[in-house]
């Protein structure tokens, strides 16, 4: 069970299956601790079109949304060929920043809590920039 429980206002969630392939797992045939981030990020190119984000639109903008903070909470070994529902909150968004957390759990019990804080840059400059209007009108 987990130690401490996030409390955040969720506006948008998405919920998607992800079956742990056996190449982002350890020679115990456990998830590898790093890959967890290859898993929920595959979470969220699946996600975004279910919120009204293309792709194109999320990777190939004049915009983009790199990573500034990540936080991991494993509470549970994911095993190879095991299958988790990942839910996918998008919360605390700012004028240039939103939070997606994700909870990976099978059968209602969590496995793996990840935190991943993205700030919108400009492409050409690198520079910090507002979220795009259409973004806050999904994320609130």
């Amino acid at each position: 069970m987990p130690s401490c429980v996030i409390q955040v206002h969720v506006r948008v969630m998405v919920k998607i299956i992800k079956r742990i392939p056996f190449d982002l797992c350890d020679p115990v045939g456990i998830l590898f601790y790093g890959s967890i981030y290859a898993l929920v990020h595959q979470a969220l190119e699946e996600a975004l079109p279910q919120i009204g984000i293309s792709w194109q639109e999320w990777f190939n903008s004049d915009q983009g949304a790199p990573v500034r903070r990540v936080e991991c909470d494993y509470y549970r070994p994911m095993k190879g060929n095991e299958v988790f529902d990942i839910e996918i909150n998008f919360v605390n968004p700012t004028d240039s920043s939103i939070t997606v957390h994700y909870l990976i759990k099978k059968e209602n019990v969590t496995y793996c809590e990840v935190k991943v804080i993205k700030v919108f840059v400009d492409r050409k400059t690198m520079t910090k920039t507002k979220m795009p209007s259409k973004y806050k009108a999904i994320f609130g």
